[in-house]
C-alpha cells in the first residue's frame, strides 16, 4: 500500500497542509519542535484511528480551533481509496470514500501503518499492559478483524468486574464466565500465535542490528500454550480457584488481561538487564519482525520511523534503509540531518522541510 497524497487542516501545531507522497521514501526534517512529528502522528491517526503520543482528542486540534480533519489518498493493491479522519474534543469521524465504514475493522482493508519512536522503548521496561498493546497492535495490523476481539473480550470483562464489585450473583457469574473463557481462550491463542510468527524473524534482525548477543521472544500466559479446546479448560480451571479472591477483592484476577510478553537477551531478561542501546535494538527488531511477517502475507503497510537521526547511529541506518528497501514499503521518516539518508536515490524520496508549523519542499 501507498499513501500518494497527504492533507490537513488545524491538526497540532499544524494550520493547513497538502503535499504530495508519492515515493518509496518520504521524509520530513528540520529543526526539533517545529511539526515533524506532529505530520507523522497525522498519518498515524489516519492509518490507525489512534495518537501514538495520547488519548485525548482536544490535544490533536490546533490551539483556537474546534477541529482537526486529516485525509490521504491510499493505493492498495491497484486500488485506489480516500480516507477522511475528523476530530473534536468528543468526536471521531472515519470516512472511505465518503462512507462510514460498518464494520469499523473494515476502514482497514486498504491501510495500516506500524511506527518505530523513541518512546516506544518504554514498552520494555514498562508494565506488561504496554507489551501487550504490543502484542495486540501487531495482531491488528496482520489481521484488523483482531480489534473486534480485543473489544469483545473488554467488553464481558468490564461487566464481570462490575458484578464482582457488586458482590457477585452466582447466576450472572456464571453466564459471564462462559463468555468470558470463549472469548479469552481465542484472544490468548491469536496472541500466542502472533508472537510465534514474530519470533524467528525478531531473532534475526535483532542480531543484524546490534552485532550481538542472541535475543527471543516469547507469550506467557497462565492459560498456557496448546489449542483452543485446552486454553479453555484451563481458564475454568483457573476462574475456578480464583473465584473467592475474585468475589473478596471485587477484581478480575484471571485471563489474558494479565499476560505479558517475554522478552530476553543472552537468555536474561531484557527488561531487567538490557542496557538502553539493548533495549531499543530490541523494540526496532520487534517493530521490523511485524514487517517481515506481514511481507510473508503479502501485505505492505506503511512504516513510520520518527526521529531517525537520534535513534540510530550511520552504520545501523544504512541497514535500515537497506531492509527497508529490500521489503518495498513506503516509508516516511523524520530527522534533524536529512544526511543521514544520503544513500538512498533521489528517485525514490521526496523531502520536505518543517519549521514553525509549515511544511514546505526541501
Amino acid at each position: 500500500m501507498r499513501l500518494t497524497r497527504l492533507a490537513l487542516r488545524d491538526f497540532r501545531n499544524l494550520p493547513e497542509l497538502a503535499v504530495e507522497t508519492d515515493a518509496r521514501f518520504v521524509v520530513f526534517s528540520g529543526a526539533n519542535a517545529q511539526g515533524k512529528t506532529n505530520v507523522l502522528e497525522a498519518i498515524y491517526a489516519l492509518a490507525t484511528l489512534k495518537s501514538f503520543r495520547t488519548h485525548r482528542r482536544r490535544e490533536f486540534i490546533r490551539w483556537g480551533r474546534t477541529e482537526a480533519v486529516v485525509a490521504g489518498t491510499v493505493v492498495s493493491e491497484g486500488v485506489t481509496r480516500r480516507y477522511k479522519l475528523r476530530l473534536t474534543p468528543s468526536e471521531r469521524e472515519a470516512q472511505v470514500d465518503q462512507q462510514t465504514p460498518r464494520p469499523l475493522s473494515s476502514y482497514f482493508d486498504g491501510v495500516r501503518a506500524v511506527l518505530f519512536a523513541p518512546e516506544d522503548t518504554a514498552m520494555v521496561r514498562g508494565e506488561p499492559s504496554g507489551r501487550r498493546g504490543f502484542v495486540d497492535r501487531a495482531a491488528f495490523t496482520l489481521r484488523p478483524a483482531h480489534l473486534d476481539l480485543v473489544r469483545a473480550y473488554g467488553r464481558v470483562l468490564s461487566q464481570r468486574g462490575a458484578l464482582l464489585r457488586a458482590g457477585g450473583d452466582p447466576l450472572q457469574l456464571e453466564v459471564l464466565d462462559e463468555q468470558l473463557v470463549e472469548l479469552g481462550a481465542k484472544l490468548s491463542l491469536r496472541r500466542a500465535e502472533v508472537v510465534a510468527e514474530l519470533a524467528a524473524p525478531f531473532r534475526d534482525l535483532y542480531t543484524g542490528i546490534s552485532g550481538g548477543r542472541d535475543a527471543t521472544v516469547g507469550y506467557r500466559s497462565v492459560l498456557g500454550d496448546g489449542d483452543l479446546p485446552a486454553r479453555r479448560e484451563r481458564f475454568r480451571e483457573r476462574l475456578a480457584e480464583r473465584r473467592g479472591d475474585e468475589l473478596r477483592r471485587g477484581m478480575n484476577l484471571v485471563g489474558p488481561q494479565r499476560a505479558d510478553l517475554d522478552l530476553r537477551i543472552g537468555g536474561k531478561s531484557a527488561r531487567a538487564y538490557g542496557s538502553q542501546g539493548q533495549v531499543r535494538s530490541v523494540v526496532l527488531a520487534l517493530k521490523l519482525a511485524q514487517l517481515r511477517v506481514a511481507d510473508r502475507l503479502g501485505l505492505k503497510p506503511l512504516f513510520l520511523l520518527d526521529d531517525l537521526s537520534s535513534e540510530l547511529d550511520e552504520h545501523r541506518t544504512a541497514h535500515l534503509l537497506e531492509l527497508l528497501a529490500s521489503l518495498g514499503l513506503q516509508t516516511f521518516v523524520t530527522t534533524t540531518d536529512v544526511g543521514r539518508l544520503a544513500a538512498l536515490p533521489p528517485s525514490e524520496q521526496l523531502v520536505y522541510r518543517v519549521a514553525e508549523g509549515r511544511v514546505d519542499s526541501g
